[in-house]
Order: structure tokens, then C-alpha cells, then sequence
């Protein structure tokens, strides 16, 4: 089960990374068709928080997980390379 626990922190580290970058292209498609599509600037401006709030829900996983990895196994994940502590 511990070994389970540093692994899904890893598998949610990768995953987090790549929400990042899904966010950063979402934003940036939602910047360029507000500024083509002037009249749906407020819902691309809404959307954007949409994507940002996802996101954060991502890191909360992410530091959840890593909380969870520093109880079990007394090991502080969140300022490190996880891979260094797995």
C-alpha cells in the first residue's frame, strides 16, 4: 500500500505537469479567439477561469498526494524532484 501511495504521487506529478501545459494552450486559444470574436470576450474571459480553476484543482491533488507521501513515509516531497524521494 505505501509503495502504491509514492506511486500515485509520481503518476499525479506527470499528470500535473501536463495540465499545466493544457491550461497554457487553452488560455492561449481563449486569448486569440476573444480577440477574433470581440462579442465573446466575457465568456472567453469566464472559460479562462474555468481552465485556471481546473488546474488548481490538479495541484491540490498534487499536494494532497505529497502530504500523504510525507505521513507514510516521512519523506517531504513538496520541495524536491519527486523522483529523488520515490
Amino acid at each position: 500500500m505505501v509503495r502504491e501511495d509514492n506511486h500515485m504521487f509520481a503518476r499525479l506529478s506527470v499528470q500535473d505537469n501536463e495540465i499545466d501545459k493544457k491550461r497554457d494552450q487553452l488560455q492561449a486559444l481563449l486569448i486569440k479567439l476573444a480577440s477574433s470574436f470581440p462579442q465573446d470576450t466575457s465568456a472567453c474571459v469566464d472559460a479562462i477561469f474555468v481552465v485556471q480553476s481546473v488546474e488548481r484543482v490538479a495541484d491540490h491533488a498534487r499536494n494532497i498526494a505529497a502530504y500523504v507521501v510525507g505521513v507514510v513515509d516521512g519523506v517531504d516531497v513538496r520541495h524536491s524532484d519527486q523522483n529523488d524521494q520515490i
